[in-house]
């Protein structure tokens, strides 16, 4: 194992309020981390979009599931993973929010987000729910 990577690994209950903690957290791990100013914001949008999706669309906002979360820092990335306990879904068929019959929804736009920001989204299906990597090269 790399001994310049950190890794904070937690969980929260499916709860809307939870993801202002999970930012702070976030931000508090890349703080601690010397990460550079420009992924920060990247990387916390992303994240972001991730953990809304997974409380709101994953678990459905049940209070009773979790949602695991990862931060890791490496010399040459960070990466944060979310998994939810939820049905999973398939992320080929999320509509593109840029054609025109799709832009003026005010929502469908996380995973496009994601993939904006980050330079690499990464989605598994697990035995009892879904869990998506991002990942942001550093220089």
């Amino acid at each position: 194992m790399n001994k310049r990577a950190k890794t904070v690994s937690f969980e929260v209950p499916s709860s809307t309020a939870e993801i202002a903690k999970v930012i702070h957290t976030l931000e508090n791990f890349l703080n601690s981390v010397d990460c550079c100013t420009e992924p920060v914001g990247e990387v916390t949008l992303a994240a972001s979009e991730a953990v809304t999706n997974a409380i709101i669309h994953g678990n459905k906002k049940d209070v009773q599931k979790k949602i695991f979360i990862t931060f890791r820092k490496t010399a040459s990335e960070l990466s944060v993973i979310i998994e939810d306990q939820g049905d999973g879904f398939e992320p080929d068929k999320i509509p593109n929010p840029m054609t025109p019959k799709n832009r003026m929804k005010t929502t469908g736009r996380g995973i496009y987000l994601m993939k904006a920001v980050v330079d690499k989204v990464i989605f598994n299906r697990k035995k009892s729910g879904m869990q998506v990597k991002l990942i942001k090269y550093l220089n």
